[in-house]
């Protein structure tokens, strides 16, 4: 009786965690469609083509990924054995091959980022020797979430291999692994550009490929706000590894053409020693930094770019060109396309072909022909610098390191509570000014912080983008027009008064009253007449936003606000 009822109790158990696994599943899964029948992430592209995340062979990760067990079951039980795996996680796959049977073919690299052309010839060619062999074969594809790396080869089989329209190609995945109203399956600005590059691989340069080691010699940049870091990134390690190859120095800099009124400010960069790239595959990278109070640095922009030499010139009769790409078209954050702040305007790198290395030619394998893919990652590396210096970076406080030229610090703990007393007001009006455009109103640059949320905007202002951050970790905060309000709880509780605004002009909206916490001004913070204004901004988790005037941005630093003293008097102005 007690065994009976011990098992009977074990049953409801799993039961309600295989209930709270799936629940869990579909969360993770987000946008994305699942499988109807088995609850897996995991989509039919095509007949022949499965798209899915990756599988958890262990662990808690199981109660949120596709069981790998389960997978393999799936699998068999629809198409016995006439499955295979491609997989592209540089971060390690977190199984063994046995899993599936040792049939599993390796061609990883950094999540969010494209491949390095030169695996596309084999990953095609592989796909198709094993799809060509009848009707019933089937190709499993993953990466991580089963979205970026995984369309964008998906998509390149079907329009190499398939004949396919990039556009019919991009459009199926979308369609097949995305929720209505989701977004594009491969949405993220770098992976599009490759896909395009397949295409042209195929129309253009009857698939052939030849990879050249390439050096940069300049990159222009017009509009470019102060602060801002530039690197000069690419692949090694078979692509499985993103490296810094160079962080431009002010040394490097030279001003061309500054004209504030209509912001045409040119600047070039010229690198004192030669910046040689291995491969086409070309990365520039830019981030931006205003140093705050107390040894940190608040970052406000994150933004990047990857292109391929070889086909943004003519193949391999060219060599030398420039590539050129504007702020709205470049990579945002971790695959996203939030950017934070805009700054700058558009961007040219110059490059050339290095005429002492050999170029390599890379022609896709006939068919029949044993293909290879690369060596697997080592298990568990995780999404971090050793594979990708643009991994873990995050908009936010990062301390100062005055010797520290790279594009990227790990991120910093939030500041304590004498830096969240400070308050942002009338940041649009800031942004018009600075940008010389009094009529019209950016929000490229109004929400540099993943956890502030900015206001709708009044009817008639014009917005631009979609580069800003949000979450919902810090609510009812939030910068519009020239009022400023704050989280009451998120201010850890601090007494307020209500300010009345001065008497409006008739062409004037009417501003309602206003709950403002009073916070306390830190004294090592407080500018005096000898010493630049700090002008911060807290979300009341430990965020803070600031600029600088006379310093930095001067026009952006001098609107953005000002410090709020005790006194209700010069609060209410």
């Amino acid at each position: 009786m007690f065994s009976t009822l011990t098992t009977f109790v074990a049953r409801v158990f799993n039961y309600i965690l295989e209930i709270m696994a799936q629940i869990l599943r579909q969360i993770v899964a987000g946008p994305r469609v699942k499988h109807p029948e088995t609850g897996l992430d995991l989509v039919y592209v095509t007949d022949n083509i499965i798209a899915m995340s990756m599988p958890a062979a262990s662990g808690p990760k199981l109660y949120y990924r596709n069981p790998l067990h389960k997978v393999v079951e799936f699998l068999e039980k629809e198409h016995g054995d006439n499955w295979a795996v491609w997989e592209f996680r540089a971060e390690g796959t977190g199984y063994d091959d046995s899993a599936f049977h040792n049939r599993v073919f390796h061609s990883p690299w950094p999540d969010h980022h494209p491949p390095p052309f030169a695996l596309i010839p084999n990953i095609m060619a592989s796909m198709r020797n094993h799809l060509k062999q009848g009707d019933e074969k089937v190709a499993v594809v993953h990466c991580k979430a089963g979205k970026g790396r995984t369309g964008t080869v998906t998509c390149s089989y079907l329009i190499s291999e398939e004949g396919w329209s990039k556009e019919d190609a991009l459009e199926r995945f979308t369609k097949k692994r995305m929720r209505p109203q989701f977004g594009a399956g491969v949405s993220i600005p770098s992976q599009l550009r490759y896909v395009d590059y397949v295409s042209r691989w195929v129309s253009t340069h009857n698939k052939i490929y030849v990879e050249r080691s390439v050096e940069i010699t300049e990159v222009h940049i017009w509009g470019l706000r102060e602060n801002v870091k530039i690197a000069i990134l690419g692949y090694v390690d078979e692509g499985k590894t993103i490296k810094n190859f160079h962080s431009f120095t002010k040394s490097e800099r030279i001003l061309v053409d500054a004209d504030e009124e209509k912001n045409s400010q040119m600047v070039i960069y010229k690198p004192k020693t030669r910046v040689v790239l291995p491969t086409n595959d070309v990365c520039i990278d830019l981030e931006k930094r205003t140093k705050a109070a107390a040894g940190w640095t608040f970052v406000s922009a994150l933004a990047h770019c990857w292109w391929n030499c070889y086909f943004e010139g003519a193949g391999a009769t060219t060599t030398s060109g420039v590539f050129t790409q504007e702020w709205e078209k470049m990579d945002g954050l971790k695959g996203t396309l939030k950017k934070g702040i805009r700054i700058f305007d558009k961007i040219q790198i110059v490059w050339k072909v290095v005429p002492d290395q050999t170029p390599h030619t890379i022609g896709e394998p006939a068919p029949g022909e044993p293909v290879e893919g690369t060596h697997k990652a080592l298990p568990n590396r995780a999404e971090t610098e050793q594979i990708d210096p643009l991994s873990n970076r995050d908009l936010g406080l990062r301390p100062i390191n005055p010797d520290d030229d790279s594009t990227s610090a790990s991120k910093a703990p939030s500041l304590t509570n004498s830096m969240e007393n400070l308050v942002l007001k009338d940041k649009e009006a800031a942004e018009r000014e600075y940008r010389g455009d009094e009529s019209e109103t950016d929000t490229d640059s109004l929400r540099p912080s993943d956890s502030v949320s900015v206001a709708a905007k009044p009817t008639g202002t014009k917005i631009r983008g979609e580069d800003s951050i949000s979450s919902p970790s810090t609510t009812n905060w939030t910068t519009s027009g020239s009022s400023t309000t704050t989280n009451p709880e998120a201010a850890n509780n601090l007494p307020t008064i209500t300010t009345t605004p001065p008497p409006q002009t008739p062409q004037e909206e009417k501003t309602p009253k206003q709950t403002i916490p009073i916070p306390i001004i830190p004294t090592d913070v407080v500018p005096t007449e000898d010493q630049p204004k700090i002008i911060t901004a807290s979300t009341g988790h430990g965020e803070v936003l600031i600029s600088t005037e006379p310093e930095g941005d001067a026009k952006l630093g001098l609107k953005v606000g000002k410090l709020v003293q005790a006194d209700p008097k010069e609060m209410a102005n």
